[in-house]
C-alpha cells in the first residue's frame, strides 16, 4: 500500500507522509503501526527546496527537510481582523502581558498584522505625493522619509508577531530597532575605517557585506547579553529590528542624495523585503541558537550553528552588492533565498517551544 498523505488525529489536517508534526496544530503524527514485511513504494528524491531546507536545518541540529506551507503562512492576511485584535498584539511583552511557558502556543505562526501597517504607510505616503503634485506642496523630504521607512517598520511588526513568547513589549522593539539601527551604522563606519570600503568587484562587494554584517550582529550581541534572550525567536525579533533599523536610515542616505529621484527611496525600500532585516534577523537568531541557554561568549562565534548561517548571510550580502548581469533576477532569487533561511529558522524555533513545553 502506497501512502503518500495522513491525517493528523487533533485537528484532521491533510499532511505529507512522513511529516513529524503536523502543518496545522504542530501536535506529533501518531502514525499507524504495519508489519515490517510491508512493501512500499521508493522514496522520491528531494527537490532542490527540500535539500536547501534539510541541509540548513542540519545546521540547527535536525536532519529533517522543512515542509514550507506558504497559503498557510500567509493566511491570515486575507481574513478580517478587529482594531481590539490588533491592539492586542501591540499590547504584548510587558510584565502583565506576557503570557506563561504552558500558554505559548506551538502551533504554526500565521502574522498578519504588518501587511495592515504597510498599507497604511503606503497609503500615507500617496497622500503626501497628492500633497506634492496637485497642490505644490514641498513636503518631498516627508514623502521619501515615509517610503524609506515603510518595509523597515512593517517587516519590524513582522517579527514582532512571529515572536510567540511575546515577552518582548513593542516600546522596547521600537527603541532597538532606532538605537540599534543607529549603532550598528556606527559600528559599521568604525570598523570601515580599518578595512576600507569595498567596491562593486567581488572582493570589493565581500569586504561591505562582512564589514556591515559583522557591525549589525555585534549591536546584535549587545542586546542579547542586555535583555538575556535564551529562545530563537526573541533573538530573530532583535536582530530584524536592527536591521530594519540599519536599512531604514541607509535608505534615506541614499534617498537624500541630490541627485536621486523618487524612485530611489521606493527601490531601496521595496528591496528591504530581503536584505538588512531578514540578514539580521537570521544571524542574530542563529547566535542564539548557538548560545542556548549559557553566557554569550566568543567560543560562540564559532559554533557551527551561528558561522554557517553567518558565512551565509554575508554570501548572500555580497552576491547582492556584486555588478552582475540581469540585476532584477539576482535581486529576486537573494531575496527568495533569505526568506528560506528564515522559514527553517521559524521551524526551529516552534520546534523549540514544543520541546521546552515537553
Amino acid at each position: 500500500m502506497i501512502m503518500t498523505y495522513i491525517y493528523c488525529s487533533h485537528c484532521g489536517y491533510k499532511n505529507k507522509w512522513g511529516n513529524i508534526f503536523c502543518e496545522n496544530c504542530g501536535q506529533k503524527i501518531a502514525y499507524p503501526h504495519t508489519n515490517k514485511s510491508a512493501t512500499y513504494s521508493k522514496k522520491p528524491h528531494d527537490s532542490v527546496i527540500d535539500s536547501a531546507t534539510k541541509t540548513i536545518n542540519s545546521w540547527t541540529g535536525e536532519n529533517e527537510k522543512v515542509q514550507i506551507n506558504l497559503s498557510s503562512f500567509f493566511s491570515q492576511i486575507w481574513k478580517r481582523h478587529t482594531e481590539d485584535q490588533a491592539e492586542e498584539i501591540f499590547i504584548a511583552g510587558t510584565k502583565s502581558t506576557t503570557p506563561s511557558l504552558s500558554e505559548i502556543s506551538s502551533r504554526p505562526v500565521q502574522p498578519w498584522l504588518y501587511t495592515r501597517v504597510l498599507a497604511f504607510l503606503i497609503i500615507s505616503a500617496a497622500l503626501l505625493g497628492l500633497l506634492c503634485i496637485e497642490f505644490n506642496n514641498n513636503v518631498i523630504l516627508a514623502l521619501e522619509i515615509t517610503v524609506c521607512f515603510s518595509v523597515p517598520i512593517s517587516l519590524t511588526v513582522f517579527f514582532f508577531e512571529v515572536n510567540v513568547f511575546k515577552n518582548i513589549s513593542f516600546y522596547t522593539v521600537i527603541k532597538i530597532m532606532v538605537i540599534g539601527g543607529i549603532f550598528s551604522l556606527i559600528v559599521t563606519m568604525c570598523i570601515y575605517t580599518i578595512t576600507g570600503s569595498g567596491d562593486i568587484s567581488f572582493i570589493g562587494s565581500f569586504i561591505i557585506g562582512f564589514v556591515e554584517e559583522t557591525g549589525k550582529i555585534l549591536v546584535g550581541s549587545y542586546f542579547i547579553s542586555q535583555l538575556k534572550l535564551n529562545h530563537i525567536f526573541n533573538g530573530m525579533l532583535v536582530g530584524g529590528a536592527i536591521g530594519a533599523g540599519f536599512a531604514a536610515f541607509e535608505n534615506v542616505q541614499y534617498a537624500t542624495n541630490l541627485q536621486s529621484t523618487i524612485m530611489v527611496p521606493i527601490i531601496r525600500s521595496l528591496c528591504s523585503f530581503g536584505t538588512h532585516s531578514i540578514w539580521c534577523a537570521i544571524t542574530v537568531s542563529a547566535l542564539v541558537l548557538a548560545k542556548g541557554n549559557k553566557p554569550l561568549t566568543w567560543d560562540n562565534i564559532a559554533n557551527h550553528k551561528f558561522f554557517n548561517f553567518y558565512f551565509l548571510v554575508i554570501l548572500l550580502h555580497t552576491l547582492w552588492d556584486w555588478s552582475l548581469p540581469f540585476e532584477e533576477i539576482k535581486y529576486i532569487i537573494l531575496i527568495c533565498i533569505a526568506w528560506l533561511i528564515l522559514f527553517v529558522l521559524i521551524h526551529s524555533g516552534l520546534r523549540e517551544v514544543k520541546q521546552l513545553q515537553m
